[in-house]
């Protein structure tokens, strides 16, 4: 009998349950690292009563130095110790009266005193008796002989863990030959076993590799349902208390979601614990619980092919499925799940299929959140690529379009989907991974069967069109986004009205596209139009209307036009601040956006305070690792450069180089663009040598993941061609930047801010290399098209006036 939780206990002894709760996990959270997760008045009591703990623990011993070989308690003779955790230890012991050796888990003295854990001791006693099968450990029985609570269970010969295979598999320079035929096996008993437990009503909550057995012969054998959630009881957890481990917790476990958690929790588990097996990579990994949480929530793992290119596609597909961030579209069995392995093992089609194009396309978002911010942000920035957080196809619009189907117009929404699915199936693993020109026909074929197959049923095509739309632009193909948005927007108009939500995140994308092309001007009258109705449909305080008014912002800040920028950008962190608080994601980046604008004002005394402060939030709510975090971390540091305090510049930015390539990877293109930060520090600091290293890795690395012919390989190309231009290797700057300029008048269009700053900096390459006859044209070229908008744009109206006086002076 299980007891359930006290409605009257305080928020400090929820605290505190939750410390006795980390001991017990054996999680290494340091006292202080924990204090700083709770409320701030509760951290004095609650760090005295750690104390008081800790002292009492001391004075109790560490509850296994009165376990000695040869010990009776009960019916048990203790033989030797086979393994120690935080709440107590496992012996191999003689079961006196059967004659027969069993493994006795006993608990820690001091965690007696803990209500918690002696229930959760309870719940693993309990749960075990419930089940009976090969693959999980079989409980004999459970008491309490001289104070210590134990729990007599089958003893299962080898004491191997899949996390001891796993370590093991690590070490090898080749894999086994069979290995993921035995993965796929092993994995299809285990969910046989855990299919076992909820038809029992018992539901794990701890799947992961330490919890997994392996005998002599490898058959696998789940332990530990100390966590487990059992049938028609309220459960251990407490609203805001995480239980389990961090790695394997499934998204509704890291959110804390105790209603609702069910069997599909189990199988999220398992899907992490099978990729770890693929990949010999956890599918979440982090230095904090909170840093693992926000990645569980928030993004999607890489694809396992991606990490070990002898995965097969079958199991990294079953692999996937299992790790949906919706129980929804998870199996919803384990015995699905078992049954595809085997269908894998037979060679027969498996019943889960690869994601879908758009699918495919929102998990890519969620694994690269700083894409189009590292990318739009370049174009702007050359010399040193700021990380201006541009809230633009957000996030929150993304997951809308994924989940379609829980939206009011359902049959519209499904029939999106249903269109998606039959049309962008991939059977070619090479497809699957992305490869850019697969896409490219994939998106052309996918748009001459929109407009022939939809013509009859314009809302649903319009939908399709802005989704394919999108699609092109994240891929950098603007002018193929572009006819297909347009039409979009104009069927919705007709359709549905120009105020109607959906009809207003199309424009909105519309927006975008126009911006990453440069047509600011164009993407200001959308933005403008976009918050009038946003406003007028949601309000100022929904998240599209707030995003939007900081778009508009950030929009005007491009143009030059910082007087209308800066009320925007400051009535969004206003708002923000009011409505969602000083901590939300979204206000930190607008403090972010402002900071920034102070910035270009020269205003860096009021600035900086600002960049610390959302620097320093990033940094404390979402770990020195988060996306949020590093951003902030790239935006102080260019604060430091624009106070002339370079030197100190340099460890941030090598802070968050480190990080980059940790978290994300060499070729991720945040990784890229903090090589591009601190190459051109570098180069302006006269460290010349090393500066060429990392210009030369980001654009190595821009040129693997974003191919010659994107935005982000041109603004590595000038950069390594200005380095190359200050040691006076001329001619390979010459081609670099030569090479630049095509490619961005060529993708980008010839006014864009872009353009124009490379074309600036080969006029003067020219000018340096006393080459007259080819600079003078590209001078012409530049003072000619800027002059024109120099009353529109007094940002380029003064980089025409730079550009002036250089000429005179040759």
């Amino acid at each position: 009998m299980t007891m359930p939780d006290n409605p009257h206990s305080s928020p400090l002894d929820h605290a505190f349950q939750a410390w006795l709760e980390q001991l017990r996990s054996g999680n290494s959270m340091e006292a202080g690292e924990f204090l700083a997760t709770r409320p701030e008045e509760l951290r004095e009591d609650l760090r005295r009563m750690m104390e008081d703990y800790q002292s009492l623990q001391e004075s109790l011993g560490n509850g296994s130095s009165n376990f000695e070989e040869g010990r009776l308690l009960d019916d048990y003779r203790l033989i030797h110790e086979l393994g120690r955790g935080g709440m107590g230890s496992v012996w191999e012991a003689e079961q006196l009266s059967l004659k027969r050796r069993v493994a006795l888990k006993l608990l820690k003295p001091q965690f007696s005193f803990s209500p918690v854990s002696l229930l959760r001791f309870q719940r693993e006693a309990e749960a075990g008796g419930r089940l009976q099968h090969v693959g999980i450990v079989q409980t004999y029985g459970t008491g309490e002989t001289e104070g210590i609570h134990w729990i007599a269970q089958e003893l299962v010969v080898g004491g191997f863990t899949l996390a001891d295979s796993l370590a093991q598999n690590r070490a090898l320079v080749e894999l086994p030959t069979g290995h993921y035929r035995d993965v796929a096996q092993t994995f299809a008993a285990i969910a046989d076993a855990l299919e076992h437990a909820h038809s029992h009503g018992v539901v794990h909550r701890d799947i992961k590799p330490g919890n997994i057995l392996l005998g002599e012969d490898d058959r696998p054998k789940i332990a530990d349902f100390g966590l487990a959630q059992i049938q028609d009881e309220l459960g251990l957890s407490r609203t805001g208390e995480y239980l389990g481990t961090p790695f394997y917790m499934s998204p509704e476990q890291a959110m804390s979601k105790r209603m609702g958690l069910d069997h599909r929790s189990d199988i999220f588990s398992l899907g992490a614990t099978l990729y770890e097996a693929l990949t010999l990579i956890r599918a979440f990994d982090g230095d904090t619980s909170q840093q693992v949480f926000q990645k569980i929530i928030t993004e999607e793992p890489d694809d396992p092919r991606k990490l070990r290119s002898r995965v097969p596609r079958d199991l990294a597909v079953i692999c996937s499925k299992c790790l949906e961030k919706s129980p929804d579209r998870r199996y919803q069995s384990m015995t699905a799940v078992a049954e595809d392995l085997r269908r894998h093992l037979k060679d027969q089609p498996i019943l889960a299929k690869p994601p879908g194009l758009l699918t495919r396309s929102m998990k890519w978002c969620r694994r690269h959140p700083v894409f189009a911010v590292a990318s739009s942000v370049a174009a702007v920035a050359l010399v040193v690529i700021s990380s201006l957080a541009l809230r633009i196809a957000d996030a929150r619009d993304r997951t809308e379009e994924a989940r379609l189907v829980a939206v009011a117009e359902a049959t519209t929404a499904q029939r999106v989907i249903d269109f998606l699915v039959g049309l962008f199936e991939v059977n070619d693993p090479s497809e699957a991974l992305g490869n850019s020109v697969t896409a490219r026909e994939l998106l052309d074929k996918g748009t001459l069967e929109i407009e022939r197959a939809l013509n009859q049923e314009p809302e649903i095509q319009a939908r399709m069109m802005g989704v394919m739309g999108n699609v092109y632009r994240a891929l950098g193909l603007y002018a193929a986004a572009e006819p297909l948005l347009l039409q979009a927007a104009k069927i919705q108009r007709q359709e549905i009205g120009g105020d109607h939500a959906q009809t207003l995140v199309t424009l909105n994308n519309l927006a975008t596209l126009y911006y990453y092309q440069g047509r600011l001007a164009a993407a200001e009258d959308l933005f403008r139009e976009v918050l009038e109705g946003s406003r007028r449909v949601h309000g100022i305080e929904h998240p599209r209307t707030l995003d939007t008014l900081g778009n508009l912002g950030i929009l005007c800040y491009a143009e030059g036009k910082i007087e209308q920028a800066e009320p925007l950008l400051r009535e969004s962190l206003e708002v923000s601040r009011r409505v969602n608080g000083a901590d939300h994601p979204d206000t930190l980046t607008f403090l972010n956006n402002y900071g920034l604008l102070l910035q270009y004002q020269g205003r860096y005394a009021e600035a900086e305070p600002l960049v610390h402060e959302a620097y320093e939030a990033s940094r404390r709510i979402n770990g020195p690792d988060h996306p949020s975090t590093l951003i902030s971390l790239s935006n102080y540091a260019l604060l430091l450069q624009n106070l002339g305090r370079l030197h100190d510049a340099e460890p941030l930015l090598r802070e968050e180089l480190a990080a980059s390539r940790r978290i994300n990877g060499a070729d991720h293109p945040g990784t890229l663009t903090s090589l591009n930060n601190l190459g051109m520090l570098l180069k302006d600091l006269g460290a010349l040598t090393e500066s060429e290293v990392f210009l030369r890795e980001a654009l190595e690395g821009s040129r693997r993941f974003h191919s010659d012919d994107h935005p982000a390989t041109y603004i590595s190309l000038d950069n390594l061609g200005l380095l190359l231009r200050e040691q006076g290797k001329l001619a390979e700057a010459e081609s670099l930047v030569l090479e630049a300029l095509e490619g961005s008048r060529r993708t980008l269009g010839v006014d864009h801010p872009t353009t124009l700053i490379i074309l600036f900096h080969l006029t003067r390459l020219y000018q340096i290399m006393d080459r007259p006859a080819d600079a003078l044209p590209l001078a012409q070229e530049l003072l000619g098209f800027t002059a024109e908008d120099s009353e529109r744009f007094p940002k380029r109206k003064e980089l025409v006036e730079n550009i002036e006086a250089s000429l005179l002076e040759e």
